[in-house]
């Protein structure tokens, strides 16, 4: 489990860089461009069991929240908003573990 936070929060950080918020260095061209898709699609594909997998199992709602959050920057989606998550809606929460999962489960 310590892995899966571990990587939400590399996720988190990783995709702040790729929209430039922290990427203090200049683009090189459209090479670096192309480099970071292939990237985040190889992230995409070895990560989305493991997920699927965490999300489900998970039994503390912030933390499932937490993963959703991470999940639906990485594949580009929104299943969640935080402020759901922050406020800890039960509900809410449950729909959206229900829609990730379904999603992440998909070939």
């Amino acid at each position: 489990m310590l892995l899966v936070y571990v990587l939400c929060y590399f996720l988190f950080f990783f995709f702040q860089a790729e929209d430039g918020i922290r990427d203090r260095s200049p683009s090189r061209g459209l090479g670096d461009v192309y480099k970071r898709q292939v990237e985040r699609e190889m992230l995409r594909t070895k990560t989305k069991e493991v997920f699927a997998q965490a999300i489900a199992e998970e039994k503390d709602l912030y933390a499932c929240g937490m993963m959703i959050e991470a999940a639906q920057t990485l594949f580009s989606k929104k299943w969640i908003s935080s402020t759901v998550v922050e406020n800890m809606e039960p509900e809410k929460i449950e729909k959206a573990r229900q829609s990730a999962i379904r999603f992440l489960s998909k070939c």
